[in-house]
């Protein structure tokens, strides 16, 4: 499944090798967000 979507997106479907396609950066900037959301909404109780 993902061979074929990396495949349709232009990717390398090279499976010798690992490959990361991960935004690490905006991960981390989800994560802050949803956390800063959290602690926001505990406040208000």
């Amino acid at each position: 499944m993902m061979k074929t979507i990396v495949k349709s997106q232009g990717g390398s479907t090279d499976t010798t090798q690992d490959h990361e396609y991960t935004d690490w950066a905006q991960v981390k900037r989800f994560a802050e967000e949803m956390a800063a959301m959290v602690k926001e909404n505990l406040a208000v109780r």
